[in-house]
């Protein structure tokens, strides 16, 4: 295997299964025994009983975390930096637990099982390795999974049909990514349509959206936050086909959760990079774009292997729920770098939104996706603050859904 292709697959499959809480009023009881225990901690994030793998940069950017979600979703409260720090410790022993699960060993061997980061590199490079010569030859047949693992999950009914109509039409490939739309650092200066750079159109969405003076960007925000987290969420969704993927090789389902859990370890360990062009193509490992078909959609997914395929899939089902809540101006200036802020808050963002929806009715959550992401800001806001009045959203949120579905012949 190239060394390119070893970077490629790092550089996105190491994901960061990180959330936030939004109200330090709603902090459940173990979190604020926790917040309790830490008074007078130096180290916000805790890593008592594991290995730190922690880079020093994205450490500090989860401690110091000061950006654009704390402006769009309002004051989160005195708290809710340190229920970031309580979330993202809790993602990094998990992370720690699955790597040492595939690996065979406990999470006190991690240290010497990778002394540094060359020996967790060397460990994702013989597994991809192995993985690429698994999947050379079983190509369709993977790609076939990938999309029936995804469509098979009860809260996609509404989207399998849709595939079934010819509505949505799947492009479903393992191969390499095509970005040539994303925006990369290099990319900031270069001139849109309105005459306008595309680092002074972001500067200006940014700047109107906390003055209130415009809601595409937040929606938008929201939209890729839920999706992102959806995704993560779902990093290891290969293990309800792990019967069909030993059909192929009997050792392919361990060596994807090898690979995913390693990767997930290394985003906390391996030292940020700038997105430029020519990293995004030397260290893409998967890519999503809805495209309008006349009447109908096609989601092009793309991915170097099977669980990036499910990754990306899932992605694009999510873009296509959200593919008009802002403007074209909007869309052109999403940076591929945003996705790293993305990976850490998306997953908590997924978690809460599927925390206040009844399990009988997961499978509206299409419905519900579109529905939320239409909302009045004001109340797509406190619909995550997740008090009394949240509650009564989302409930009026799932009867329009139910709505809606019933109207389609649905329920």
């Amino acid at each position: 295997m190239k060394l390119d292709n070893l970077r490629t697959f790092i550089a996105k499959t190491v994901l960061q299964e990180v959330g936030r809480a939004f109200t330090a009023a709603e902090l459940s009881h173990d979190a604020r025994l926790f917040l309790q225990v830490r008074q007078g901690m130096t180290e916000a994030i805790d890593t008592t009983g594991y290995p730190d793998f922690i880079d020093p940069e994205k450490r500090r950017s989860i401690e110091d975390e000061e950006d654009f979600i704390e402006n769009a979703l309002g004051d989160l409260g005195p708290q809710a930096d340190r229920y970031l720090e309580i979330i993202t410790s809790e993602a990094y022993k998990k992370a720690c637990d699955r790597a040492a699960h595939y690996l065979g060993i406990t999470v006190d061997q991690l240290h010497q099982r990778f002394p540094n980061l060359h020996t967790a590199m060397g460990l994702l490079m013989n597994t991809a390795q192995s993985v690429e010569e698994l999947e050379k030859n079983s190509k369709q047949q993977l790609e076939q999974m990938a999309k029936d693992v995804v469509l098979n999950l009860p809260e996609n009914k509404h989207i399998k049909r849709l595939v079934e109509e010819g509505r949505v039409i799947l492009d479903v490939q393992l191969a390499p990514p095509d970005l040539r739309q994303g925006v990369t650092d290099n990319d900031l200066n270069r001139p849109m349509r309105n005459g306008m750079t595309v680092q002074e159109n972001l500067d200006a969405q940014v700047a109107s959206t906390l003055m209130g003076e415009t809601e595409g960007k937040l929606r938008r925000m929201f939209a890729n936050f839920i999706a992102q987290g959806d995704a993560i969420n779902k990093f290891f969704l290969h293990n309800q086909v792990s019967e069909e993927l030993a059909a192929i090789d009997p050792t392919l389902p361990n060596k994807y959760g090898l690979l995913s859990a390693t990767s997930l370890l290394m985003n906390y360990w391996m030292p940020n990079h700038p997105f430029t062009r020519d990293f995004v193509r030397n260290f893409a490992v998967g890519s999503e774009q809805v495209i309008p078909s006349g009447q109908n959609y096609i989601l092009k997914v793309r991915g170097r292997n099977f669980v990036l395929l499910i990754h990306e899939l899932v992605k694009a089902i999510n873009d296509y729920l959200s593919m008009d809540v802002a403007s074209q101006e909007e869309l052109d200036t999403e940076k591929l770098s945003d996705e790293m802020k993305q990976f850490m808050v998306g997953p908590g963002i997924d978690m809460r939104l599927r925390q206040m929806i009844p399990v009988e009715k997961i499978e509206l959550l299409p419905y519900i996706k579109k529905l939320i992401l239409r909302l009045p800001i004001d109340q797509l806001k406190a619909l995550f603050m997740q008090g009394g009045q949240s509650q009564a959203i989302m409930q009026r949120v799932i009867r329009t859904a139910e709505q809606q579905a019933r109207g389609r012949g649905e329920q």
